[in-house]
């Protein structure tokens, strides 16, 4: 039993199981392609054959120990099983996996050659000429399934540029300002108008851009990260072994700097006296109301809690106390 992998989509393979029984016989490979969707970290796919006289529920049982050693090594991984199954299935046994395969798969219009996997709605099979003179056709699976970003709505944000002359205007439009017209004996209405001009101020001389918000979009990456992935994605096609390598340091390089950076931004947050957005991430983490998790997909709290849950530092702790006392005044 083999296995052929174009290498313009995949040169990272690792055997994970290998048997061979009088009842069938298996392969197990798990892949890291040069592309997959964010949600994805490899794939594992296991190749079949069972014999015609092979005892059908014991070789059920044979891939159904091996699925499950699979998912002890990357649960949320797709899983695939594929090939010659003839009188055997997996509908009983792995009732989670779905077979795509719908379109005969032999001259005489039979199906026995099935393709189960863990993802739900993956592909659509299309019957394909036999190779030479084989028994079996080829079976062609169109992918189906969308990542991610492409299922989700998308959605737009207006932000500011905040350039150096950008910011020069804006300060000398404030140097211009004769702040004594701004009387008024009750504090709260004096705010209200300090601030309104403000704001007037900055929608006037700082212009703004819309820029688009995917659903999978991280808040830690930044521009210079985008920019050394790109040039990463560059060298697949060149075959530049040595680039690849150089800029795949990079890439670690800049993920460390951008997490830290973030990391050091939210410390500085929790430093102010923002107390209701302590409070949201602290609903949103314990799931105490729906309202406050919707409000608090990117609170400070639940994006420092998952930064630094594995790394205390010496700064983690005094935030870890508030959290704490947070906790027990909510019982």
């Amino acid at each position: 039993m083999s296995l052929f992998v174009n290498q313009w989509y995949c040169n990272t393979v690792v055997i994970r199981e290998k048997l061979c029984t009088p009842d069938n016989e298996l392969l197990s490979v798990s892949l890291r392609p040069h592309y997959l969707p964010r949600e994805f970290q490899q794939l594992f796919f296991t190749l079949v054959y069972i014999h015609p006289r092979a005892n059908a529920a014991t070789a059920a049982q044979l891939i159904v120990d091996v699925t499950h050693r699979l998912d002890s090594i990357c649960p949320d991984a797709p899983k695939f099983i594929l090939g010659d199954f003839n009188h055997c299935t997996l509908t009983k046994s792995l009732k989670t996996y779905e077979q795509y395969v719908t379109c005969a798969t032999t001259l005489r219009n039979s199906t026995i050659d099935l393709c189960y996997g863990s993802v739900s709605s993956a592909y659509k099979s299309l019957p394909m000429p036999s190779l030479g003179a084989s028994y079996h056709k080829c079976v062609f699976l169109m992918p189906v399934y969308k990542p991610a970003f492409r299922r989700l709505v998308h959605g737009e944000r207006e932000v500011k540029i905040w350039s150096e002359d950008n910011v020069a205007s804006l300060q000398a439009c404030l140097d211009c300002t004769d702040w004594d017209c701004f009387s008024c004996e009750n504090t709260d209405e004096l705010c209200d108008m300090v601030s309104s001009y403000i704001s007037f101020c900055v929608n006037s001389t700082i212009p703004s851009k819309k820029v688009v918000v995917y659903p999978n979009n991280k808040p830690w990456v930044t521009k210079e990260l985008k920019t050394v992935i790109i040039k990463k994605k560059r060298t697949f096609f060149t075959g530049d072994l040595l680039e690849r390598r150089a800029l795949s340091r990079e890439v670690r390089r800049e993920i460390a700097k951008a997490t830290a950076k973030y990391k050091n931004k939210i410390e500085m947050q929790f430093g102010g006296s923002n107390i209701r957005a302590a409070w949201q991430g602290l609903k949103s983490i314990a799931c105490i109301n729906k309202q406050a998790d919707e409000a608090s997909k990117t609170s400070p709290l639940k994006e420092y809690w998952r930064l630094s849950y594995l790394t205390l530092s010496t700064a983690f702790f005094p935030v870890l106390k508030v959290v704490i006392l947070l906790s027990i005044s909510l019982h």
